[in-house]
């Protein structure tokens, strides 16, 4: 099998398993060193990646349900702020020197679905391709086997969403271009 049938199967396969219960991140203790929390998010197994990312869409999940109805978009964005206050944020002299993010995503650019929020991740923790429709076209396949094969990326994860707008239009009589 090649490296892109291999990312294809793996991709799928983590989509389906990751499909029950979309997820989230983890959080050292406060105060930890900013390259061991660096460190750490890629020192696990394709497993912990997940119940990473399940976690944080746990997290984020609470916060959104508590945010629906409240007044303001201020007084909403201050609940959902809370997850990331919460949790330790990655130093970014640590970011500048390396990367290694425990999962690589593929998803829609959808703006109302961006993974860093609904998995309630920071920054150097996802290495993400965002594509209208969440497509695997070329370059977002050699984007995730450079996650995998230079970053070392345990987990690939392929995402899709509801109410898809790109595959709405690609579906179409009439798409807006033949790319599409």
């Amino acid at each position: 099998m090649n490296r892109r049938d291999l990312l294809a199967a793996s991709g799928l396969l983590l989509a389906g398993a990751a499909v029950p219960s979309l997820a989230g991140h983890h959080a050292l203790a406060a105060g930890a060193d900013d390259q061991q929390l660096l460190n750490s998010l890629q020192a696990c197994t394709p497993a912990d990646a997940l119940s990473r990312l399940q976690e944080g869409n746990r997290r984020f999940a609470k916060a959104w349900v508590s945010a629906s109805g409240t007044g303001t978009p201020r007084q909403r964005m201050q609940k959902l702020n809370a997850i990331w206050n919460d949790n330790c944020q990655i130093d970014p002299a640590a970011l500048a020197q390396d990367q290694k993010p425990s999962a690589a995503i593929l998803s829609c650019a959808d703006s109302r679905v961006d993974p860093s929020w609904i998995f309630a991740s920071g920054s150097g923790e996802l290495f993400q391709v965002r594509i209208a429709g969440n497509t695997a076209f070329n370059d977002a396949i050699a984007s995730m086997e450079y996650a995998v094969s230079v970053l070392g990326t345990p987990l690939l994860l392929v995402m899709g969403h509801s109410a898809c707008g790109a595959v709405k239009a690609a579906m179409a009589s009439n798409p807006l271009t033949p790319l599409l």
